[in-house]
């Protein structure tokens, strides 16, 4: 009876070390990943510039136009119209640069860049333009979001 209770035990034992073994790994797999993910991104990101964007959506077929230089502004477009813009971006780096282009808010579908993957190379600057397509459906009023610039290293 008492050898029966001890294999038993034993069992149990094997199978918690196990449990135990193979949660570890797991755990460890995990950290190792979001390290590896967070120093990826640490070592290869150079910069990032961000810049806030303005559109003012019109039921009526009038445009308005800011020259204003702290902000990307389009101004009023009238529903289902466009509206172009142009941005300088410069690499000041000494080493060339991968650079990413993206826009966030609630009217981020809406605008479209030229050009989004490209390289520049130490002390170059390229004017992009930037497009904003209002849909027939928008409702008119203020929008507003982030245009976000991602400098990579290569």
């Amino acid at each position: 009876m008492e050898k029966k209770k001890f294999l038993v035990h034993t069992k149990n034992y094997v199978r918690h070390t196990r449990i135990k073994i193979l949660l570890f790994a797991i755990i460890f797999i995990l950290l190792a990943a979001i390290i590896t993910c967070f120093i990826y991104c640490f070592l290869t990101t150079h910069d990032i510039h961000r810049c806030d964007y303005y559109i003012t959506v019109t039921q009526e077929k009038e445009v308005g136009l800011s020259i204003d230089t702290d902000a990307l502004y389009f101004g009023k477009i009238p529903q289902g119209c466009s509206c172009e813009r142009y941005v300088n971006i410069t690499n000041s780096n000494i080493k060339p640069l991968k650079v990413i282009i993206t826009f966030s808010g609630s009217c981020s579908k809406w605008i479209t860049p030229e050009d989004n993957f490209f390289i520049l190379n130490p002390n170059e600057t390229k004017t992009i333009s930037i497009t904003a397509d209002v849909p027939k459906n928008a409702l008119p009023g203020d929008y507003k979001g982030t245009m976000s610039t991602l400098f990579k290293k290569l």
